[in-house]
């Protein structure tokens, strides 16, 4: 299975790679631009999505990602330290699969990963 994960911060990639090692295929955007060009192209069985993202919002990317016919039945797991019931809720209702608020641990992420892809 492969994972795209798209986030800004090099420490959380690096971090979300260890992480997955040894039971998902990772690959990693740190711009909204590369990563939802990494999504149409890599075949990501599902995508980790940093909602605040310098130059696009997570909201915009995920609008996009599931606008478009390459991407839009892959699952997205938005991740972010913001944690207000509404946003939750906005986040779900804009099509994420999953939330998970930062700090995460391993198996909460991997727990998410699992519901998301329904296995």
């Amino acid at each position: 299975m492969k994972v795209l994960v798209i986030d800004d911060d090099p420490f959380t990639l690096d971090l979300i790679a260890a992480m997955l090692n040894g039971k998902y295929i990772v690959s990693a955007s740190t711009s909204a631009g590369d990563g939802l060009k990494l999504a149409k192209d890599n075949d990501a069985d599902l995508i980790l999505l940093n909602w605040l993202l310098p130059g696009k919002t997570g909201a915009e990317l995920l609008a996009e990602l599931k606008s478009d016919s390459a991407a839009k039945d892959i699952p997205v797991i938005v991740i972010s330290g913001k944690v207000e019931p509404d946003f939750v809720e906005d986040v779900i209702e804009s099509g994420a699969a999953e939330f998970v608020q930062k700090p995460f641990s391993k198996n909460e992420l991997v727990e998410k990963i699992r519901l998301a892809l329904g296995s």
